[in-house]
């Protein structure tokens, strides 16, 4: 049967003779192909046209209601991301959309996008959470709201229903960062001194280099008593590889280095220079801290590498009332800490750690060492002149 006439912009309805029933279509204005429903009755097909036109007006209409959630994660990935910070993103930075993007499309990259809900997204979370840890969902759900937030833009979507998703609560919160104390600082730079690569957190420690940095320092940038940052160590596809990228543009910069650390440096480069005559062969002759064979070490080697000096040394920051050995990243937290403890100004802090504003120094890495504050008694307002 012909479909029926009906006034324009109001659709079509008519007979299904493929499925029984009745079918409307029903044209609107950003979309080539029409709408389709379908229903038992002419007055059901109705009803659901007029929603359709109520949903378009009111803008909350998804113009293609077929795209899955595959095709906008893998458009906004591919197409998307590489652009950001014009096209700048560091490698590390782009494998970690990738990843994240995988487990985003295994758990519902069939479901068309327009259909997608608050608790399809939470759901997805909670399976993902037998086996990721809450770092990894916050990365997770940051990237799908990304991606839905990009097809909204592009008018794919109507509105972005990850951004209200959250996540499991039954997982572990996010450990805060720590600082070590002045005594703790000093028993680690003593214990590193004989260290194999001990100079690398001493780095850490006294420039507040971070790992990634410290990791991919070459010996042209280690030269009359200054250190230059310039490269760093990031992760390719999983892999670690040194990068002429840093986390920002302000991260370069050229450091003077304290006696203690010039000297640490010095030795250190002697014994690398053995090293590389015993060895049969060496992968990275620039490189100023590498592996035993020269090549660029793992973030996670590094990390158990400090833990077992600090276990051996008995250096533990406090976390809630448990000890444990500081991670790389919190040697960073500590430099800025300790500083901050004799006074020197957060402006200062921040040029020395990369950054062009007081802003993380203030909010991130300077933490309180002192187990009381003595501002109220060392600067009594009341003896100020009047």
């Amino acid at each position: 049967m012909a479909p029926r006439r009906r006034d324009k912009g109001t659709g079509s309805i008519y007979r299904d003779p493929e499925r029984g029933g009745w079918k409307g279509e029903l044209r609107l204005e950003g979309r080539r192909r029409p709408y389709v429903r379908r229903g038992k009755t002419r007055a059901e097909v109705v009803d659901k046209l007029n929603r359709l036109r109520r949903e378009h007006a009111a803008g909350t209409l998804a113009l293609d209601q077929r795209v899955t959630v595959a095709e906008v994660v893998t458009r906004y990935v591919e197409r998307t991301v590489p652009n950001r910070k014009r096209g700048e993103l560091s490698p590390s930075s782009l494998y970690l959309y990738s990843w994240a993007s995988k487990h985003i499309i295994a758990e519902l990259g069939t479901t068309r996008a327009a259909n997608l809900t608050r608790r399809n997204v939470e759901d997805a979370l909670d399976r993902l959470a037998v086996e990721l840890g809450r770092s990894a969902l916050v990365k997770i759900r940051r990237v799908l709201i990304a991606a839905l937030e990009d097809a909204v833009a592009e008018r794919a979507l109507p509105y972005n229903v990850a951004r209200t998703a959250q996540l499991p609560t039954t997982l572990k919160r996010l450990t805060s960062k720590r600082s070590l104390t002045p005594e703790a600082a000093r028993r680690l730079l003593e214990a590193l001194e004989d260290e194999p690569n001990g100079a690398l957190f001493a780095v850490m420690l006294r420039l507040g280099l971070r790992p990634g940095e410290a990791m991919g320092l070459y010996w042209d940038q280690v030269r009359d008593r200054t250190l230059t940052v310039s490269r760093a160590v990031q992760l390719d596809h999983g892999r670690p590889a040194v990068v002429d990228q840093l986390k920002t543009s302000a991260s370069a910069r050229t450091l003077d280095m304290p006696d203690d650390l010039v000297a640490m440096l010095e030795r250190h480069r002697k014994r690398q220079a053995e090293a590389r005559l015993a060895a049969a062969t060496w992968i990275h002759p620039d490189l100023v801290f590498a592996s035993p064979r020269g090549g660029v070490l793992s973030p996670s080697n590094v990390r158990k590498h400090l833990a077992a000096v600090c276990d051996r040394a008995g250096v533990f920051v406090d976390e809630d009332g448990t000890e444990r050995p500081p991670r790389p990243n919190e040697l960073r937290h500590s430099c800025a800490s300790l500083l901050s403890d004799m006074g020197v100004p957060n402006e200062q802090i921040a040029d020395l750690l990369g950054h062009t504003t007081t802003r993380m120094v203030d909010e991130t890495y300077r933490h309180r060492l002192r187990p009381t504050v003595a501002a109220a008694r060392d600067h009594d307002w009341r003896q100020a002149a009047n």
